[in-house]
């Protein structure tokens, strides 16, 4: 890769990432109060708080496509626990399987907050897919299920929690505590993680050995190409489903920017990367897109 070309997507990872990073810091937020005061309102901000980070975090088809070409893309970065497991798998692992996490329909005593096995961060690196690829114990899709719960056991799942205040040893035994702690450490690790990935992409530090200097320019080319046809194929597929999907809006305006400050730094495109454009209003008004006349 270019000089050029590095330094363009160091400068739009670092530009995205400002938004993910205030999106996981709002979810750290409103997960604390959640625990802090569990209750309908409380908990109704923290769900959207995690729908929304999650969403920018799918929003980097760039990101994920070379997460995906290269999944052992900061490993190194991971400290806690001894099994090491790349930055993307332990955001953003699905599926899961509820019944070793928490209570669900038929077992309402399953799952690691019903066992007596004290829990951090470093235990659950070391768990995730312990011995079964839906052993997920930590990023997104933990904490979604660890937030709504089973419907079926409990259709008003902030009554699943006790307010995290003043512990005793004996109330960290019980799973309406257990539950609040797992939020909180869940939180942490995410917002801990995203920072740690996009610093991975974009750090200066050492010079010869910044990620993108490593890669060719084709690769990087071929990773905006399975983007751009990921998001057309996606049309046909999901039918008008699409419309509505905030995530795929904002990843479609991710890529358009991407593509436009590609060009505005004047890098050579080869001629299969054209430029995407909106196919409906939906696409035209997604964040950071200008509506069509």
């Amino acid at each position: 890769v270019s000089m050029a070309l590095a330094n363009t997507l160091e400068a739009y990872l670092v530009e995205q990432f400002a938004s993910v990073s205030a999106a996981s810091a709002a979810l750290h937020d409103h997960i604390t109060a959640f625990v802090k005061a569990p209750n309908e309102a409380t908990y109704s901000k923290a769900l959207a708080a995690w729908r929304n980070t999650h969403n920018h975090y799918l929003a980097n088809g760039l990101l994920l496509q070379l997460n995906a070409a290269f999944p052992e893309s900061a490993i190194a970065e991971v400290e806690a626990g001894k099994v090491q497991h790349s930055l993307h798998a332990r955001l953003d692992l699905h599926p899961i399987l509820p019944g070793y996490l928490d209570s669900v329909a038929g077992y309402p005593l399953s799952g690691l907050m019903h066992s007596e096995q004290r829990f951090d961060e470093a235990y659950l690196n070391d768990e995730l897919q312990f011995s079964d690829p839906a052993y997920v114990t930590l990023g997104f899709h933990a904490l979604e299920f660890m937030l709504r719960g089973d419907p079926e056991v409990e259709p008003q799942p902030w009554k699943r929690f006790s307010p995290l205040e003043g512990l005793n040893d004996d109330q960290m035994s019980q799973a309406e505590y257990r539950r609040g702690l797992y939020l909180l450490i869940l939180a942490r690790q995410i917002e801990k993680d995203l920072h740690r990935l996009y610093r991975y992409w974009t750090d200066k530090r050492d010079v010869e050995n910044r990620p993108f200097l490593l890669l060719s320019s084709e690769t990087i080319y071929q990773a905006i190409d399975r983007e751009q046809k990921l998001l057309e194929r996606e049309l046909p597929i999901q039918g008008d489903a699409h419309l509505n999907d905030k995530a795929w809006n904002m990843r479609h305006a991710a890529l358009e920017l991407l593509i436009s400050e590609l060009k505005a730094a004047q890098i050579l495109l080869p001629p299969y990367i054209i430029e995407t454009k909106p196919t409906d209003q939906a696409h035209a008004t997604a964040p950071g897109v200008p509506a069509q006349k």
